[in-house]
């Protein structure tokens, strides 16, 4: 029986606008009375997802950015922080390249005074609980997650920014325009949550559709990807999703159970 089910957020649950589908809440009640927990697995914030998922977040996981915080209601399980140093020199390689930087700690996230746009667009965009600073290594605070942002696509600099730091942290493309830094990556904060809950994977069902989910994907027994999803992401096993709460609904309506030769 799944026990639970870990899902993406921007590309694969929400609709384009960011809203949550149609008929969501619903779904997400029906899932807690079958006894399968829901979890929200995204680069964003821990406050941030609390609040998108406000009526129920007491009731469900967080693995919050790319598995740099995770947690089980209010209950943080686990937090994986970065080397401040690596931090800071990839900060200056960030900088140096033009691309705006998002700097995540626990208790809050952070952003340079001096990209006057992009921390607008962070505070009154994304609504993340944000401290504005002159000097990044005056922060005192663990780090647990870097993202680069560069408006339109961030692929002309993916290439570089793997062959100087991907030995030191994980690097991934977050969607188009985002590059995240990482010590942890989705599938660690998800294993963190189901070891704490004794979740075999083959008890768990995860849906993605992006690089930044396919160690997520690696820790289930029910691996999906978004029909959309890059080619490079397609390994055997991995099952093709239209909709999310379609599979969700398929295995509410087999007792818990994913249906044999569906999706």
């Amino acid at each position: 029986m799944i026990r639970l089910i870990a899902t993406d957020l921007d590309g694969t649950l929400l609709e384009k606008g960011g809203a949550l589908p149609e008929g969501f809440y619903e779904v997400a009640d029906e899932l807690k009375q079958t006894g399968i927990l829901l979890v929200a697995s995204s680069g964003r914030q821990y406050d941030n997802l609390r609040r998108k998922f406000q009526p129920i977040a007491g009731e469900m996981g967080f693995v919050c950015e790319n598995g740099g915080l995770n947690a089980l209601g209010r209950e943080i399980v686990s937090v994986h922080p970065m080397d401040r140093a690596a931090v800071l020199s990839i900060i200056q390689t960030l900088q140096g390249l033009g691309l705006s930087v998002l700097l995540s700690g626990v208790r809050c996230c952070y952003t340079w005074a001096g990209d006057r746009s992009f921390c607008d667009e962070m505070v009154y965009g994304l609504r993340n609980t944000m401290t504005i600073v002159d000097d990044f290594s005056q922060i005192d605070d663990d780090f647990i997650k870097l993202a680069a942002y560069h408006p339109g696509t961030i692929e002309p600099f993916m290439d570089r920014l793997q062959q100087k730091w991907g030995a030191a942290v994980n690097v991934a493309r977050s969607g188009m325009e985002w590059c995240d830094f990482n010590l942890s990556n989705k599938g660690m904060g998800l294993k963190d949550l189901m070891r704490r809950l004794n979740i075999a994977p083959a008890e768990a069902a995860a849906f993605g559709d992006n690089y930044n989910d396919e160690s997520m994907l690696c820790e289930v027994g029910h691996p999906f990807l978004m029909e959309s999803a890059d080619a490079g992401l397609w390994k055997p096993g991995i099952r093709k999703c239209s909709h999310v709460l379609d599979v969700w609904r398929a295995i509410l309506q087999n007792g818990g159970e994913l249906p044999e030769g569906a999706f």
